[in-house]
């Protein structure tokens, strides 16, 4: 796909492709139907947004949620448009449906766990890591219902930690082959009719010690199988999690 900028985050979904991009002209979101787009041509969507972008989901009902270092943003998709792929300056004007404080510091690569939609409460619920901690987002399907971002756990990250976050735990590898395992459980709960909602955190924290030599590749958790698997300078490293826990939590 020809294009001039940077690219600061990506997601598929589906038939659906979006990425987070950055030029001289300022930033913007773009949604392509990766199926029905070639290198000549795009069936794509582009919105223009007054702020970087650092990451972005699509969520359910045409829906994607971009975050900049200082908000959480809820754009519709409009309608998609055929267009020649090297036309840049065709955008679509969008005000987003919702647009929300976040937290004031940079987020990371792996910075958004996987997304799971509840078929109970229809609400689309994943993990966001900042500096300073890790937070639940609910997003309910219902466009006029406000979406819900709390802190779950107060830890802090930076650049000298690799991370993998899932919707139920962290897991980080340190410079100094040390790692930090967090472990969370949250609910929610409709308060009333007034669609906002509660998060309580369950939280196990346990540091120990990493084999291998330290990599810029973040570690991946699988939470099915409780396995970490990561590339690094020494080779392939598989560690099962559980190992990584242990009884001590706290509610809050």
């Amino acid at each position: 796909m020809l294009g001039i900028g940077k690219f600061m985050s990506v997601d598929i979904s589906g038939e659906l492709f979006a990425r987070a991009r950055k030029t001289k002209e300022g930033s913007f979101l773009e949604v392509l139907k990766w199926q029905q787009s070639t290198s000549i041509t795009h069936t794509r969507v582009r919105i223009p947004v007054d702020q970087d972008i650092e990451q972005l989901r699509i969520i359910e009902t045409n829906r994607v949620v971009a975050f900049s270092k200082t908000h959480m943003l809820i754009f519709p998709i409009p309608p998609f448009q055929t267009i020649q792929a090297n036309l840049l300056d065709v955008f679509d004007v969008v005000a987003p449906l919702w647009k929300l404080p976040c937290p004031g510091s940079r987020l990371y690569r792996g910075s958004l766990s996987p997304l799971y939609f509840d078929i109970t409460s229809l609400m689309t619920r994943f993990v966001l890591c900042a500096q300073d901690g890790i937070y639940g987002i609910s997003i309910p399907q219902d466009k006029k219902a406000k979406p819900r971002l709390t802190k779950l756990v107060e830890y802090e990250t930076t650049t000298e930690s690799g991370y993998s976050l899932g919707l139920s735990k962290a897991f980080f590898r340190h410079r100094d082959s040390s790692s930090t395992t967090v472990s969370y459980m949250w609910v929610e709960d409709e308060v009333r009719r007034n669609r906002e909602f509660r998060l309580r955190a369950s939280v196990a924290i346990r540091e120990r010690g990493y084999p291998g030599q330290w990599d810029a590749d973040p570690p991946v958790v699988d939470e099915c199988s409780g396995r970490i698997v990561q590339f690094t300078k020494t080779g392939l490293i598989v560690l099962d999690t559980g190992l990584c826990y242990d009884t001590r939590t706290s509610w809050w």
